[in-house]
């Protein structure tokens, strides 16, 4: 009865000239109109564009915890390690950090039980040393109590950076297996330093079970690489390994060889990554210069920020004043925002919290600038928000322990826009 009373008045007022749209319990409802970015209402012909889920998102705040903050007086105390945890998370708290970067991969080994890498010596007096506890272990649970996230930050193909002598990794257990592999060497020294060779394909395995053993036994929120790629441009780095890609086939140049072999790596670390989720992140952050990344590191970034499946999060480094006169800041964060307009990555700005209180060695006219200016990474957050960006990261957590004056003014002023 009700239902046809309803109708009665529907046509009383459809006689009347009246328009109305009736909806009956369980019965779908319109959606609503689409309006675009502008504000305008979208013409009904227009097909619905969904908002990037990007956009949604928190602006990320992050942070570097690198290898060498982590346990420098090597202390083989676990109480002692934890207040030094505590120590560095302090002023991430301050800041409402979101992200941290815990270095647990230096130099092919690990600050971790591991059973493919040796101790790092990060954390204990000499590689390879019985780990006295779980440094990840710690740092994930004081990290858990204080709201951040927390990603593996491991550095793919650094060996050392202290001797150039390989045969000193013979008993290293990932290494000193590389080194008995036939062919082309994989490991490989260079400028007094010893490194993976990124075109080896039992490198590449390696690193990406090493990524993986990090995601199966901790809570990690994903894995992050940062700019350590092809330590030279020099055709003599890797001399016997593009004569063999050669001599089997291959046609591109030794360049574009090298990009390859870098590219190779991001796929399979973002494929292993998400193995283990979609909500996981496999982060890059590589350095400011576009150009230098192309054709000297062999970090492909124009093609990382094109296409998907190379990585979720791109960090370029953008550590420079305002005033630098070769690469000012406001100009580099441009570029990138340019390069990643297209939004298959999120782009966060790597800032130099490092340089406060500090002459600028390199800035020409500029060099005073982190000196004077308490108010810079204020002004750098303001400016990539301008931009577009989807946050920032900070080099690194010791140099937020803010005691210096001027570093004071600098955590105050940081607050004030966070």
């Amino acid at each position: 009865m009700k239902r046809i009373f309803l109708l009665a008045v529907l046509l009383l007022l459809l006689l009347c000239g009246c328009t109305v749209q009736v909806h009956f319990a369980g019965e779908a409802q319109p959606l609503p109109e689409t309006v675009s970015a502008s504000g305008e209402e979208a013409s009904s012909s227009s097909p619905t564009t969904l908002l990037q889920p990007e956009a949604e998102k928190e602006e990320i705040r992050a942070v570097w915890v690198s290898f060498s903050e982590l346990n420098p007086e090597k202390t083989r105390d676990e109480a002692a390690f934890r207040r030094r945890v505590r120590q560095l998370l302090a002023p991430m708290q301050t800041l409402s950090v979101t992200d941290i970067f815990l270095h647990v991969r230096p130099f092919a080994d690990s600050i971790c039980p591991s059973a493919l890498f040796a101790s790092s010596s990060a954390v204990v007096s000499r590689r390879g040393d019985s780990l006295p506890f779980d440094c990840a272990a710690v740092f994930l649970s004081e990290a858990e109590k204080a709201g951040a996230r927390v990603h593996a930050w491991i550095n793919p193909y650094r060996v050392s950076a202290k001797t150039g002598d390989v045969s000193a990794f013979a008993e290293d257990p990932a290494v000193g297996a590389l080194l008995k592999k036939k062919g082309p060497p994989c490991v490989l020294a260079w400028n007094g330093g010893v490194y993976l060779d990124p075109a080896s394909a039992d490198v590449q395995t390696l690193i990406v079970q090493g990524a993986r053993e990090l995601l199966e036994h901790y809570a990690f929120a994903g894995v992050h690489i940062d700019d350590y790629f092809y330590p030279t441009d020099d055709a003599a780095f890797d001399a016997e390994s593009y004569k063999a890609y050669l001599a089997s086939g291959g046609t591109d140049d030794l360049f574009a060889f090298r990009r390859e072999n870098v590219c190779r790596l991001l796929r399979s670390l973002y494929a292993a990554v998400k193995s283990f989720g979609a909500e996981k992140i496999f982060s890059v952050s590589p350095a400011a210069d576009i150009e230098r990344n192309e054709n000297v590191l062999f970090a492909d970034v124009k093609r990382w920020a094109c296409e998907d499946g190379f990585c979720d999060w791109l960090i370029p480094q953008i550590y420079f004043g305002f005033a630098n006169e070769t690469r000012p800041f406001e100009d580099c964060a441009a570029q990138w925002r340019t390069l990643c307009g297209g939004r298959n990555v999120r782009l966060l700005g790597g800032l130099a919290a490092y340089k406060i209180g500090r002459d600028d060695l390199f800035a020409g006219s500029g060099r005073g600038e982190w000196k004077t200016d308490a108010a810079i990474l204020k002004h750098q957050v303001l400016t990539l928000r301008s931009l577009g960006y989807d946050g920032f990261a900070l080099f690194s957590a010791s140099f937020l322990n803010f005691d210096k004056k001027l570093s004071a003014k600098v955590l105050k002023n940081l607050k004030d826009v966070l």
